[in-house]
């Protein structure tokens, strides 16, 4: 029997929750391993600030013209692309909680989606 302490998130204070995940985008000789986190910061009940940051995994920047593309309900609402020397690259909206959003991480094309949901 799981404990109520096992059971709570792997990070969560009263406001805050945060995420990470791996995802490996290496295609033929280019190596493109990157680290997605997500920040939901509570701002009122039923509303969240979530902020996204992509960071290269085993690498000091982030590949040139890595994009990430976020979707709501199945069109673009926003899309970050890095440029030369990026360490990482965010983007940071509004959310209602219950409310589902897709992150697209892309370069050349090879590309990972993931739907979320705040």
């Amino acid at each position: 029997m799981l404990t109520p302490e096992q059971l709570r998130p792997v990070m969560v204070w009263s406001d805050r929750t945060q995420r990470a995940k791996f995802y490996d985008l290496s295609v033929d000789l280019l190596q493109c391993q990157v680290v997605l986190l997500i920040n939901l910061i509570q701002e009122e009940e039923e509303k969240a600030i979530a902020n996204l940051k992509v960071y290269p995994r085993d690498a000091e920047f982030l590949p040139v013209n890595l994009k990430m593309t976020i979707l709501a309900e199945g069109e673009v609402f926003k899309e970050v692309t890095a440029r030369a020397a990026d360490v990482w690259i965010q983007c940071e909206f509004d959310a209602n909680f219950g409310e589902e959003f897709t992150v697209c991480l892309g370069i050349n094309d090879t590309i990972v989606s993931e739907r979320f949901v705040v």
